[in-house]
């Protein structure tokens, strides 16, 4: 017999339990956070797309040219979240801006080896994402409107095949969010969402 042993195991029993509820809560938090931003890209990103299809299938105009510049003109006008300052953007499947509302500059250019300054060619992913899968999400680093400094953005394209078109949105990341930012990158990479345990427990 050890006196205050059984006390003693269900003291640590109680810590280990606190401790699982925990990291199950952070977890849940960390992947909660990321999937609200994926589904919020992907819900206005199907919108728009519906937009289009309807401009597209209405046969008032039998000239495509035609629906595709109508297409055009909505898409450029559509504003959402805080101060209605994001927006969508159009490339066709060669990566050139068909549609940039932001940066009418870069409408008809060749965006291809566009990078960040990390050297990833985003605008090349989010055409490769949407030719290849229909669809996929891209993170990089972009500047706010207004502002030259590149911060953590999540993108989100789908293509439309009628149109040959891939129309993106993105949301900026709060790049205070280490974790969060991480978990984007390894989501846009195929990698899967896993944990560890830290076996040193001076950390």
């Amino acid at each position: 017999p050890h006196t205050g042993l059984a006390l003693t195991l269900s003291n640590r029993l109680t810590d280990h339990v606190n401790w699982v509820g925990t990291l199950g809560q952070s977890l849940a938090a960390e992947a909660a956070g990321l999937y609200s931003y994926q589904s919020e890209l992907k819900n206005l990103v199907d919108q728009a797309i519906s937009a289009i299809e309807t401009i597209d299938k209405d046969k008032q105009s039998e000239l495509i040219d035609v629906r595709m510049q109508q297409a055009i003109n909505l898409i450029r006008g559509l504003r959402y979240g805080k101060g209605g300052k994001e927006y969508f953007f159009i490339l066709d499947q060669k990566t050139r801006m068909i549609m940039h509302p932001i940066k009418p500059s870069l409408d008809g250019r060749d965006l291809s080896s566009t990078a960040d300054i990390t050297g990833k060619t985003f605008f090349g992913d989010i055409v490769r994402a949407g030719v290849q899968k229909g669809e996929g999400f891209v993170t990089y680093l972009w500047p706010r409107p207004g502002t030259d400094t590149p911060i953590p953005k999540i993108s989100y394209g789908k293509i439309y095949k009628p149109f040959g078109w891939i129309v993106a949105t993105g949301a900026f990341l709060d790049e205070t969010n280490h974790l969060l930012i991480e978990r984007a990158n390894d989501f846009a990479e195929n990698k899967p969402f896993v944990t560890g345990v830290q076996i040193d427990p001076t950390k």
